[in-house]
């Protein structure tokens, strides 16, 4: 992609494909010049479309270093460029990037109508609307809703097909179960996770899923498990050099060895909001939705499968 960018320097799509090749392989300076060169050649071209991806990515370089306020501001300026394209797809995407800034960067107000935003630009089937379930109840779980966040993650596992990213479901799942009590769906994720991680022992999302198994077993009061799911995280975390996950899991060893609730984020609201959420239901229904139309096209595929013989 670098080569056709090279042979086509003066065409906006091809300098831009080839920053996101660069972002992609975490090539950071690298794809900052080649996305920064696709936007003055798109802006020159009134190209809105790369125009607006082009900054949209540069926004989430901005976000990989930590520079949340030029991440919002690049963004934003994304998001009004997407609008003037006219491409609900990519709006929707630049949203659900602007949800996960500001909720990473602890700017909750309104986040959820951001989210909700999202959600309207996916529908009916875009490919980025289980990834944005899955944000969205995360953070629920971290804002506590615990209760609302089980059934939507219980929906979402089927649909993940990268064990990396059904592992990260499984384990938010066991977290939010741990954090409401319920022993049974901790352990049907535990269950499930276990299976993912026999087969795919080095998968890079290992560490986080273990620490959240973890703090599962520490809100339900299984002090010997959680221990073993941080010790396991911070022997993955140092396998990978994953440093951040490694003095996480370090301070969840140190805390349940003295029996203390290590999980200072998860905390459920005992009395309010745990009720049905009509954001969640829509969800859940669009998620229903998905598995349906995937089911079909199963059953398409087979048929003419079929009549091939």
């Amino acid at each position: 992609m670098d080569a056709a960018a090279l042979l086509r320097p003066e065409e906006a799509r091809y300098v831009y494909l080839a920053g996101r090749v660069a972002k992609c392989e975490k090539r950071h300076r690298e794809a900052e010049r080649w996305l920064r060169r696709a936007s003055s050649l798109a802006y020159r071209d009134d190209d809105w479309l790369t125009y607006a991806l082009s900054l949209k990515d540069l926004g989430m370089l901005a976000w990989d270093q930590g520079v949340f306020g030029r991440a919002r501001s690049l963004l934003f300026r994304a998001l009004r460029y997407a609008r003037k394209q006219g491409d609900p797809g990519v709006e929707g995407v630049i949203l659900h990037n602007i949800f996960v800034v500001r909720v990473t960067g602890g700017d909750f107000e309104g986040v959820e109508a951001v989210a909700r935003q999202a959600f309207e630009r996916y529908l009916p089937y875009h490919d980025r609307l289980p990834a944005l379930a899955y944000d969205l109840t995360y953070y629920w779980l971290t804002r506590g809703y615990a209760f609302r966040a089980i059934p939507v993650l219980r929906s979402l596992v089927p649909h993940f097909k990268q064990q990396a990213q059904r592992l990260q479901v499984l384990s938010a799942l066991g977290r939010a179960a741990g954090a409401v009590g319920d022993l049974e769906v901790f352990q049907e994720a535990w269950k499930e996770a276990s299976s993912v991680r026999g087969l795919h022992p080095r998968l890079d999302t290992n560490a986080a899923a273990l620490s959240d198994f973890g703090f599962g077993a520490a809100h339900l009061g299984l002090w010997e498990t959680a221990r073993a799911c941080f010790e396991e995280a911070a022997a993955a975390a140092e396998e990978l050099g994953q440093s951040d996950m490694l003095i996480r899991a370090e301070a969840g060893i140190e805390a349940v060895s003295r029996h203390e609730n290590p999980d200072t984020l998860v905390r459920p609201l005992v009395a309010s909001g745990q009720g049905p959420d009509p954001f969640m239901r829509q969800v859940l229904d669009t998620l229903e939705s998905l598995s349906d139309a995937a089911r079909k096209h199963r059953q398409r595929e087979a048929f003419f499968d079929g009549s091939m013989d």
